[in-house]
């Protein structure tokens, strides 16, 4: 299980969920290591927002690029 920002039952759902990040868009494959929990920081928010994989990362490429 990747991270620690999350437990129990909410971690395993957002593992779940940032893999289907991941399958949309590869380029995000390095957040799946555990020494990537800073990169994770704006994807717990989206996680906690709701938001679909596919919307998170639109989130992404409009304010990173």
């Amino acid at each position: 299980m990747i991270g620690n920002f999350y437990t129990g039952q909410k971690a395993r759902a957002f593992e779940k969920w940032i893999r289907r990040v991941v399958g949309h868009d590869n380029r995000y494959s390095h957040l799946l290591e555990n020494d990537y929990e800073e990169e994770r920081l704006g994807f717990y928010g989206y996680f906690d927002k709701g938001f679909s994989p596919w919307r998170a990362l639109q989130e992404e490429y409009r304010n990173y690029g």
